[in-house]
């Protein structure tokens, strides 16, 4: 400490004594501590990726529990053997409930929050949501199994890997079953699990394929020409990845006789939009779709793009028809139950009913042939029987019509 230093305030030194002034002071609110010492393949992660799963918690739990995002923060918690714990805390003194009703819906806010990292540009490439998704995993076994504490738990399983699935997915050039991929792999990052994803991405490894891919476009041009190249049949134009992510699905259920389910809630973007059009035309179209339904008007958690859930089969298409649910009106408010909001009760009680019709939604089987065709329409309340009835009408003048009136 030097002996002197210019004065603030007057124009000379300042050579008076030094005293040592603190200015923290006391700040009482609610916190909550959540530890994950007993996970394991944890206690490598830098302080930089535990800061990662901090914000993507408080995220969740914003989105999830409608809490304000200024309402509730958060820091990481050093503590002995290397070990750290996240804090979460609400920012307004005295506390306002945000970290206790956090506490209360953990799972839910895992939930929200693995949802929100699937949907950024890192996605499943990222570690930090894996690890996420582990422990999400942990919780939903211990559970299932009735217990309280992993001491007295089994050593879980979990099949879970850390790369681009795109990539590292089924290649047109590789045959199926083939035993070694490697040799086709561009690379693999040191994050990766590169022996691990070729075994979980084998081509017609599955019985069912279910998921929620990432809705966003490709800004990366490499990444952007390799998903081209291993995707060339539904990649069009400025595609979303809603696009090669169908296709993927489709590849890693099962073929033949045993052809395995898809099943995923996207972005119904590809619909309308002019990428879309090799999707539906020349990939869709030769599928077993046997249920799209338009959830764009369902409330659903931590989904701010019109969504479609889209069920098939690996297979060729089997029946004339595909059922459909088909919007009319959206949810007239923020349900407080998200899982028994007007819309998605609607859908889930009635999904079976062919020929239902509410001020929801209308449940009908739609020709195939409409769905073979882009852009898709799915709007309820009589306008897809409607547009069948003009299209079908043929191109006949005004003028004989008119004729027979008079």
């Amino acid at each position: 400490m030097p002996d002197s230093h210019p004065h603030l305030l007057k124009d000379g030194e300042c050579t008076g004594p030094l005293a040592w002034r603190s200015l923290a002071h006391p700040y009482e609110t609610d916190l909550l501590e959540i530890s994950f010492d007993s996970i394991p393949g944890l206690s490598g992660m830098t302080a930089g990726e535990w800061r990662s799963v901090l914000y993507a918690l408080l995220e969740g739990a914003s989105d999830g529990l409608d809490i304000s995002r200024d309402d509730i923060d958060g820091t990481l918690y050093p503590k002995a053997g290397r070990k750290i714990s996240l804090v979460l805390f609400d920012t307004v003194p005295g506390g306002a409930g945000g970290a206790l009703r956090i506490a209360r819906s953990f799972p839910l806010v895992l939930e929200t929050a693995l949802r929100r990292m699937a949907r950024c540009e890192c996605g499943d490439l990222n570690p930090f949501a894996v690890a996420i998704a582990r422990f999400r995993l942990t919780v939903a076994a211990l559970k299932a199994s009735g217990l309280t504490s992993l001491e007295a738990a089994p050593a879980f399983t979990f099949h879970l890997a850390v790369g681009d699935s795109l990539i590292h997915g089924p290649d047109p050039d590789v045959l199926p079953g083939m035993s070694d991929r490697s040799a086709f792999m561009p690379f693999t990052y040191a994050t990766e699990d590169g022996p691990l994803l070729l075994t979980l991405l084998e081509e017609g490894r599955y019985d069912a394929v279910v998921g929620n891919p990432p809705y966003i476009t490709v800004k990366d041009k490499a990444l952007n020409k390799i998903y081209r190249s291993k995707y060339p049949n539904v990649c069009k134009g400025k595609y979303a990845l809603t696009v090669p992510f169908m296709a993927l699905f489709f590849a890693l259920a099962k073929g033949g006789e045993q052809a395995g389910w898809v099943g995923q809630i996207t972005s119904n973007s590809f619909m309308k939009r002019e990428f879309g059009t090799k999707l539906i035309e020349d990939f869709l179209a030769h599928q077993d779709l046997r249920l799209v339904a338009d959830t764009s008007g369902a409330y659903i958690p931590g989904h701010g793009t019109p969504t479609v859930i889209i069920v098939g089969r690996n297979e060729r298409p089997v029946g004339p028809t595909v059922r459909a649910v088909l919007g009319v009106r959206g949810e007239p408010g923020r349900p407080e139950n998200p899982a028994k909001g007007i819309v998605w009760t609607s859908i889930v009680d009635h999904i079976a009913d062919a020929n239902w019709n509410d001020s929801w939604i209308t449940v009908t089987d739609l020709d195939r042939t409409l769905l073979a065709t882009h852009p898709w329409s799915l709007t309820g309340g009589g306008a897809t029987d409607l547009m069948q009835a003009v299209e079908g009408g043929g191109a006949g003048s005004l003028r004989s019509p008119a004729a027979k009136q008079r």
